[in-house]
């Protein structure tokens, strides 16, 4: 019996390492947004579009036309930080490996308004972040709402994004969403 629960707990841990955490096992809200593919020209799909500050890249969005995205918080490791920076580790093989449940999400795009609904950055359960804002040209849109589903609460703010063309762009499959 010692053994049986030694063998279970062993299996557990192993599973924690995986690419789908104990935590999406556990309990984890799922997304509401309907993922619907994209095919307007209010946003360009051909790279990603990024946020810096400080002259340092924070948040980067790659949107695919299937209606998925993919989202990065780079606040801590990224060299001070570069386009180059950026480019260079999209195209490497183990970004997609580094892959959790809260770098996917999906978008909709209406005229001149961007909704962007994915999962919170949490040490438990993952919730859903809904982000909104306007698009200001194809090559640049604003984030100026974010709304926890968790807490209701909603931050408002202004994050100016700017496209940069790339290619090619990391796959958009995962397991988390269908």
């Amino acid at each position: 019996m010692k053994a049986l629960k030694l063998t279970h707990l062993l299996l557990f841990i192993i599973l924690c390492h995986s690419q789908v955490s104990c935590v999406d096992w556990i309990i984890s809200e799922d997304l509401t947004l309907a993922v619907e593919p994209y095919d307007g020209t209010e946003l360009r799909m051909n790279g990603y579009y990024y946020y810096m500050q400080n002259n340092r890249i924070m948040d980067t969005y790659i949107f695919y036309k299937n209606g998925i995205l993919i989202h990065g918080n780079y606040s801590e490791n990224n060299d001070g930080n570069s386009i180059c920076y950026m480019d260079s580790l999209f195209l490497s093989p183990r970004f997609l490996e580094g892959m959790n449940k809260y770098n996917y999400g999906a978008f909709h795009i209406t005229k001149d308004s961007i909704v962007i609904e994915k999962w919170m950055v949490l040490s438990g359960p993952h919730y859903v972040l809904l982000v909104s804002g306007n698009i200001l040209n194809d090559t640049t849109f604003v984030i100026n709402r974010n709304e926890n589903s968790y807490t209701g609460n909603v931050f408002q703010m202004e994050k100016l994004f700017h496209f940069h063309a790339f290619s090619p762009k990391p796959d958009s499959t995962n397991v988390f969403i269908p």
